[in-house]
């Protein structure tokens, strides 16, 4: 039996540990090329949604800035037509409890308005037939392994997202900060909420989801 279960342990980790090197080996060859400068968003249901140009393509495509998510996706049939391929598998799930496996590509870059990142790993998404994601941003998802490597600033009166590869000085004194955290390799924040007396730790801040505050 011990040798059974020490099997079964051996080969989670090891499969475990495949995932995590490829993870590393993708997001050891980012690039980024930010200027600070400002650009507009749009805001559809209650979601960012940014246009943003592929692989020095002149067409802008749409995506959900959606910082809940552990990397960037982009919709399956644009990632062939783009002839990316695919370098690995990994688990998926949303919000919603959607979970399935999907295929992981690398983009050699994505720009907003001046600023690129390149070598981006993407997962290839396949949308769900009740998801509304297509309407609100059909071409993808931007997720935290690009926004963690810039400074973002969000002016929802303006509709306009300022990045910079600096951090923001504060210029208003009634600003409230709220401390967060990310798990090992993640950029997805993770916050502590006190609800009716209780601490609940480990809230996913995401701005990718509209559906209200979801705790355990």
């Amino acid at each position: 039996m011990k040798i059974k279960l020490f099997s079964v342990f051996s080969i989670f980790v090891l499969l475990t540990s495949c995932e995590v090197v490829n993870e590393i080996n993708l997001q050891s060859k980012t690039q980024t090329n930010i200027q600070s400068e400002s650009f507009p968003f749009h805001y559809v249901k209650k979601l960012i949604v940014v246009d943003a140009h592929l692989n020095q393509s002149n067409k802008a495509n749409r995506f959900i800035f959606d910082t809940g998510a552990f990397q960037s996706k982009i919709e399956y049939n644009l990632a062939q037509e783009l002839g990316l391929e695919t370098f690995s598998k990994r688990d998926n799930g949303t919000a919603q409890g959607i979970k399935r496996e999907i295929e992981i590509t690398t983009l050699d870059s994505i720009k907003f308005s001046k600023s690129m990142f390149g070598n981006i790993a993407a997962g290839k998404l396949k949308h769900d037939a009740k998801s509304y994601s297509p309407c609100v941003a059909e071409d993808g998802i931007i997720g935290s392994n690009l926004i963690k490597l810039a400074y973002w600033k969000f002016d929802f009166e303006k509709q306009r997202i300022h990045i910079s590869k600096e951090a923001f000085s504060p210029k208003d004194e009634h600003l409230t900060y709220v401390d967060y955290s990310t798990s090992f390799m993640s950029g997805v924040p993770l916050i502590d909420l006190e609800i009716q007396g209780e601490t609940i730790e480990d809230v996913i801040f995401d701005l990718g989801y509209n559906g209200g505050l979801v705790i355990p």
